[in-house]
């Protein structure tokens, strides 16, 4: 179980995480550090914006 599986952030798409995932991989196999910390990054604060929304 994930955490969005518990907190049912983002339910409503079943790809949750796939374009993140894939850019993210991709950032790696270029070795471009800073992009994968950009994607991450991005990632994060959209998260941490849902869970914002839910107080």
């Amino acid at each position: 179980m994930t955490l969005l599986d518990l907190t049912r952030l983002r339910h409503e798409d079943p790809n949750t995480g796939d374009d993140t995932h894939a850019a993210l991989v991709e950032a790696v196999t270029e070795g471009d550090a800073g992009r994968a910390a950009a994607v991450l990054l991005g990632e994060l604060e959209q998260t941490l914006e849902r869970l914002r929304e839910r107080e």
